[in-house]
């Protein structure tokens, strides 16, 4: 939900998106674009990604709100399972950035989800205990190293 009129509470963004999803919901309060190669060099180093100003279509929050959806009813399914490890994907067009918490009956995991210009969306779900997992709508899940 956004402000409508005013300012929010001191520490709070101007707007929130809620994603309902399996085990919680999803609250995103970041949004920007960056590049491929920036998306790549985030996660390797395990950082946000910089961003740039954007506003999200109406195509590209579809795109997220499937993908949190898909992903988050796999979740727990997918937790104690060996998993490959994640290679980003190569590529220069531009991806859309969203990031916030996945907020479960256990506690918050950040996530950040990337939506790619070919139609793809990666989401990395990072744990508190410095652990993590990547859903990628093209080819399944795999361990955040």
């Amino acid at each position: 939900m956004c402000t409508e009129q005013g300012s929010p509470p001191n520490g709070f963004p101007s707007c929130v998106w809620a994603i309902p999803a399996t085990g919680g919901e999803v609250l995103l309060d970041t949004v920007g674009s960056t590049s491929e190669a920036e998306v790549r060099q985030a996660i390797a180093e395990r950082r946000a990604p910089k961003l740039a100003p954007h506003s999200v279509t109406q195509a590209e929050s579809a795109r997220a709100v499937d993908a949190v959806q898909r992903s988050t009813f796999e979740f727990t399914g997918v937790l104690d399972s060996h998993l490959p490890d994640y290679t980003p994907p190569g590529g220069t067009e531009p991806v859309t950035v969203m990031v916030g918490q996945f907020e479960t009956d256990v506690g918050g995991i950040h996530i950040t989800i990337y939506v790619h210009h070919n139609g793809g969306v990666t989401i990395v779900y990072e744990f508190s205990n410095g652990g993590g997992l990547i859903y990628d709508s093209e080819h399944g899940w795999f361990t955040l190293m």
